[in-house]
C-alpha cells in the first residue's frame, strides 16, 4: 500500500474515532450552529491544505496545525469543537495526542 492510500485510511480511522466536539459555548455556534470550529493537524502540508480547503468552504472555521506539539499551544486559545488528528505525527503519537487532550479537555 502506498503512503497516500495509508494516509487516507489513517484519516478515516482517525476521523471516526478521535474527532469529537468540545461542550463549550461560543458566539460561532450561536451565529452557524451547523459549522464548527475545526482543529486539524497533519504533518503533510497537501493533506491539511485538502482538508482546510474542503472544509473551509463548507463553512466551517478551520485551524490547521503542522504538529502535536502545535496543537497543543493552539487548543486553549482556538476552543475547537473538533479536533481531526492525524495517527502518524513527526513529533507525537496520535493516541497519545488524543489522550493528553481528553484528559485536559473532555
Amino acid at each position: 500500500m502506498g503512503q497516500r492510500s495509508t494516509t487516507a485510511i489513517n484519516w478515516i480511522v482517525f476521523f471516526a474515532m478521535i474527532a469529537y466536539p468540545y461542550k463549550l459555548e461560543s458566539p460561532l455556534s450561536e451565529k452557524t450552529p451547523d459549522m464548527a470550529r475545526i482543529l486539524l493537524v497533519d504533518d503533510e502540508e497537501y493533506v491539511r491544505q485538502l482538508y482546510t480547503d474542503e472544509l473551509t468552504e463548507e463553512g466551517h472555521e478551520v485551524l490547521a496545525s503542522a504538529s502535536g506539539h502545535a496543537l497543543l499551544r493552539r487548543i486553549a486559545f482556538f476552543q475547537p469543537q473538533v479536533v481531526v488528528l492525524d495517527i502518524k505525527l513527526v513529533d507525537y503519537d496520535g493516541l497519545e495526542l488524543l489522550h493528553e487532550i481528553r484528559g485536559t479537555y473532555h
